[in-house]
């Protein structure tokens, strides 16, 4: 059984189109999302932006 959270996150990954674990790469999400990732010195959120600190935007 999965948790309302894991059926959201299921429900809009189908909607987007991923279908793969290959997709599930951060610039393929935010482009499907059509969001913007930008990296900046420190991680914070302001109003609806997020903002990542360097290095954290892909593992790989």
């Amino acid at each position: 059984m999965y948790s309302h959270l894991e059926d959201y996150i299921y429900e809009l990954y189908l909607k987007i189109g991923i279908t793969e674990p290959k997709e599930l790469d951060l610039q393929i999400v935010a482009k499907k999302l059509s969001v913007e990732i930008l990296d900046k010195k420190k991680t914070y959120m302001f109003e609806d932006e997020i903002f990542l600190e360097p290095g954290t935007e892909s593992a790989g």
